[in-house]
């Protein structure tokens, strides 16, 4: 597991990530990447442990979309991660109280 952004709410305590991992199993080399909710402050070690991020029980997938490796720099996919990565910050940052301006 690849971690490309990840974002803690500071009134949950709650991480929102990107990650890319590689998909086994596969004819072609391929990547999955995740936007993930984590609650555990230890995520990234629990997810480690189980060696699965659908099995560590604390996080959340919200959205996933897989694409072949030597894709993965085609503007389209790019884009998509770029989307992620906001959503990522956004999530994070959506209880943070405003000041007036």
């Amino acid at each position: 597991m690849r971690i490309l952004e990840h974002h803690t709410d500071p009134v949950s305590g709650h991480t929102y990530a990107v990650i890319v991992n590689p998909v086994a199993d596969t004819a072609l080399p391929t990547l999955r990447y995740r936007l993930i909710r984590a609650i555990s402050p230890n995520w990234v070690q629990e997810v480690n442990t189980t060696r699965s991020v659908s099995r560590t029980s604390g996080i959340a997938i919200y959205e996933e979309f897989d694409c072949l490796e030597e894709w993965k720099d085609h503007p389209r996919y790019v884009r998509r991660v770029d989307e992620f990565k906001e959503e990522a910050y956004r999530l994070a940052t959506a209880l943070i109280p405003r000041s007036p301006k």
